[in-house]
């Protein structure tokens, strides 16, 4: 299963999103809800502008942290937001496969 977990400061500002594991839907390879999470995590990290993230990435353990350094622009506000809205989505449709936490 692939746990996802995206923290935001008190004042909604985006801090972190981290995720975990396999979804292991399907055998390597044909496992669907894993190549949507990791498309809509990768657009999303090309989508950004600034320079004001730190990516780190374990693809042999199916793990990827993005981790806000910065003060973000509204562009990367929004593609953040997309980002979890579709996580979201993806979450509601497999929940066997995946969970998602939001913190704020």
């Amino acid at each position: 299963m692939t746990k996802i977990t995206v923290r935001y400061q008190s004042t909604g500002e985006f801090i972190s999103l981290k995720s975990e594991g396999h979804a292991d839907s399907a055998p390597k390879g044909e496992d669907l809800v894993c190549a949507a999470i990791s498309g809509v995590i990768l657009g999303g990290i090309n989508a950004l502008e600034e320079k004001h993230f730190q990516i780190k990435v374990n693809e042999k353990q199916g793990n990827i942290e993005l981790c806000n350094v910065g003060k973000m622009n509204e562009h990367d506000n929004v593609v953040i937001e997309v980002i979890v809205s579709q996580l979201q989505s993806i979450a509601r449709d497999n929940p066997k496969f995946m969970k998602i936490s939001v913190e704020k």
